[in-house]
């Protein structure tokens, strides 16, 4: 990366730390950012959240989105990247990396899941790396 791409990545981390849910948004160098997003709380029917939620609601453009289903289930999925923003990707300079995890509270139960590692003895959280 140029000089002036590591500063863009900085200032773009300094600029949504404040986004909802974000505990911690920080550019590490040589473009890898550290994202934590924590959201807490009751999912109502008909109504969804996207992650990061930078744009409220479910629009297309977050990274996550929690929706309750007609019959109580919560899907967790991730929109389709339009082919605009999978065109920016092919020219970063990067492979894009990473893990999502999600952790349910003690009492939900999974019915089914795409996971690439399920819950372990001590963690909870449902895991998925994220890759090219």
């Amino acid at each position: 990366m140029t000089e002036q791409d590591d500063e863009g990545a900085r200032r773009m981390a300094a600029n949504d730390t404040d986004m909802p849910g974000f505990e911690r948004f920080e550019y590490v160098g040589e473009g890898r950012f550290e994202l934590v997003v924590n959201h807490a709380g009751t999912l109502e029917a008909d109504r969804g959240v996207g992650f990061p939620n930078t744009r409220g609601g479910l629009r297309n453009d977050n990274y996550l989105r929690l929706e309750r289903l007609d019959d109580g289930t919560i899907e967790i999925s991730s929109p389709e990247i339009p082919a605009q923003n999978l065109a920016q990707h092919e020219e970063l300079p990067f492979e894009p990396v990473g893990t999502v995890r999600i952790t349910p509270a003690p009492t939900d139960r999974v019915l089914d899941h795409n996971a690439d590692r399920a819950p372990a003895m001590l963690d909870r959280a449902y895991v998925w790396n994220v890759d090219s």
